[in-house]
């Protein structure tokens, strides 16, 4: 029986990634029972509505790290001081599609895409001062990460990748004072769309250049990889056609590498045929 280990050729719609820690595939669908009312045991289950529900775990190739410059707010804007960890995270709900006969589900589209944040503060003073920091207040959440290097104090922090949302509403802030330790505290945000701006995550790198991770919940494409063999046999390489980006998760952290998390989920074209291919 062959065995693959490790994952390499990462390419997500079109783009190859590099830094993949983890790609997870597994195969969903829904099952029900039937029984008749004599019967002791379940007599027959069934299964529909398959689907194959993918995650891909990233740590930037470009070694970023740390949290920099994390300000909230428009006029004044607040910086947020002694933030341990910072996250984003952009999701939407499913709209799918299965008739009678169809045993996988089809995708028709997304809906209700949302920005969430949270940030892990340990300056309590800061969070319960009232008139310019409280639940309830809107404005525009940003941080940023640095390139990767020996000591934080010697990142080049002209060179960045910042990422922001315009319309943020502070939704909680839960300070945790415990004895003999500091305090920290918690604050959620919220974002959604208008006119103006979508409900997503934004991407503002200081190069300008793109790094290939700025996809957004409802995109589409194929993701493609290989596991290479562990026993010298031959490469297996994967594809995975008709998936949607379900929810891209950002993770900074204080002295810690940014971690970015996407979900998928990979529908049939027909209601028949799976999306994967294999060799």
């Amino acid at each position: 029986m062959p065995r693959y280990r490790d994952i390499k050729n990462v390419v997500v719609f079109g783009e190859p990634w590099t830094g993949v820690q983890e790609v997870n595939t597994p195969i969903e669908g829904e099952n029900f029972d039937y029984s008749a009312d004599a019967d002791v045991s379940v007599k027959r289950v069934d299964v529909t509505k398959r689907s194959i529900a993918l995650s891909i775990t990233v740590q930037d190739p470009a070694f970023k790290r740390d949290i920099s410059n994390p300000v909230f707010g428009s006029t004044p804007q607040i910086s947020l001081n002694e933030v341990l960890r910072a996250t984003m995270r952009e999701t939407a709900d499913e709209i799918t599609d299965s008739s009678e006969d169809d045993d996988w589900l089809t995708f028709v589209g997304i809906t209700r895409r949302v920005v969430e944040g949270d940030m892990e503060i340990r300056d309590f003073a800061q969070v319960i001062n009232e008139s310019n920091f409280y639940v309830g207040i809107m404005g525009r959440l940003q941080f940023d990460v640095l390139p990767g290097s020996l000591l934080t104090g010697l990142a080049d922090r002209t060179a960045y990748e910042r990422f922001y949302m315009p319309d943020m509403v502070c939704t909680g802030i839960s300070p945790n004072n415990r004895h003999g330790d500091l305090s920290t505290s918690t604050v959620n945000f919220r974002g959604g769309g208008d006119a103006n701006n979508e409900a997503q995550i934004n991407y503002d790198p200081s190069d300008g250049n793109p790094t290939g991770f700025e996809i957004h919940a409802g995109d589409e494409g194929i993701i493609t990889f290989t596991a290479p063999s562990a026993d010298g046999g031959s490469d297996l390489d994967v594809a995975i056609a008709n998936c949607v980006c379900t929810s891209v998760e950002l993770s900074a952290q204080h002295g810690g590498r940014l971690e970015r998390r996407f979900t998928f989920r990979a529908y049939s074209s027909d209601g028949e045929n799976s999306p994967l291919t294999l060799p």
